[in-house]
């Protein structure tokens, strides 16, 4: 692989990191402009609020750990003598399931939000999706964590 390509695949990559962050942007302020226009969508008992709002805020939290550890795992199991290009499509591939689950549990989030009108709901998926913010696929990255070579490693300085 040559050095313009890898910067090529990383530029995808970030492409569609910023496309899927718009996506849940746009999706979460709908969800807030939709609660404040015409209300919640169904009446709930406050106790079960409540339980809602701690429940989604563990999920979210154990989600979070999943996908940052799974991300890592793969990026372990690459094996050193693996072409660089393998190596590449394996970050592509981690870094997509890491943000899809992130991605579907703040989706929950914004549904739970329409459903009870709580505030707190929206709180937590925004805050998640900030977290996803800083998942911003980058070459730094993919070097902390990939096995490469001396010589994979100069295609990238």
């Amino acid at each position: 692989m040559k050095k313009a390509e890898i910067q090529t695949f990383f530029q995808k990559i970030r492409q569609t990191h910023t496309s899927g962050i718009l996506f849940l942007v746009l999706a979460l302020m709908a969800s807030l402009f939709y609660t404040y226009t015409r209300g919640r969508i169904l009446e709930a008992d406050i106790n079960r609020e409540f339980l809602v709002i701690i429940i989604t805020a563990v999920v979210n939290l154990i989600a979070v750990i999943a996908a940052t550890g799974h991300i890592k795992r793969i990026l372990r199991n690459n094996h050193f003598e693996e072409p660089l290009k393998n190596k590449l499509i394996n970050f592509r591939k981690a870094y997509i399931q890491q943000f899809s689950l992130i991605a579907v549990f703040i989706i929950l989030d914004m549904l739970a939000f329409l459903l009870t009108g709580n505030k707190l709901l929206f709180v937590e998926a925004f805050a998640v999706l900030l977290f996803v913010l800083s998942l911003n696929p980058s070459i730094e990255k993919f070097l902390k964590h990939a096995p490469l070579s001396d010589n994979e490693k100069e295609l990238f300085y």
